[in-house]
């Protein structure tokens, strides 16, 4: 994840490199067990930054994706619960 935020930490960051690398952090956060928090949080300020600026469409699906894991994540985690489909 570091590595990834450092990425991010480059100004300006390119187009493309902040899209692969949104991406990278949104499909690591969307893994299944659920990252440890510890490897998590140091994304939250990064992925503040790109939801806030005016980013591709692309990087901004990505930042908002990897939120919504990170969410649900939360949510599970905290409040145990199962759904009964019928």
């Amino acid at each position: 994840m570091n590595k990834l935020l450092q990425i991010l930490e480059t100004e300006p960051t390119p187009t493309n490199a902040l899209d692969e690398t949104t991406a990278a952090i949104s499909n690591f956060c969307g893994e299944e067990p659920f990252p440890q928090w510890k490897e998590v949080l140091p994304a939250l300020p990064a992925l503040y930054v790109v939801t806030s600026s005016r980013c591709s469409e692309i990087a901004l699906g990505n930042a908002l994706w990897a939120l919504a894991y990170i969410i649900d994540a939360s949510i599970l985690l905290r409040f145990p619960f199962s759904i009964k489909i019928k």
